[in-house]
């Protein structure tokens, strides 16, 4: 839970709320997020669903030690199934 503290500032009352990145691309394939389930494949897994089901699991033991797939041979392999 996101811890949020209120300031009185002049008799009104701003709420204060620690700042996040949002991210709308995928760090390993760099392409856009699609829809919602790359949002919660990204907060999951680092990665969009497309990343999860291709590299994931058949790498899960790497990819949770912090492998990742070279990007360019990800968009090798992207360009290849067009």
């Amino acid at each position: 839970m996101i811890e949020k503290k209120s300031r009185s500032r002049s008799g009104s009352y701003q709420l204060v709320a620690p700042d996040r990145d949002v991210v709308f691309e995928c760090p390993v394939c760099g392409y856009l997020f699609r829809d919602n389930k790359d949002f919660e494949s990204y907060h999951k897994k680092a990665a969009c669903t497309l990343c999860v089901d291709t590299y994931y699991y058949i790498n899960a033991d790497r990819w949770e030690k912090g492998w990742r797939p070279d990007r360019s041979e990800v968009i090798k392999k992207w360009i290849s199934t067009m």
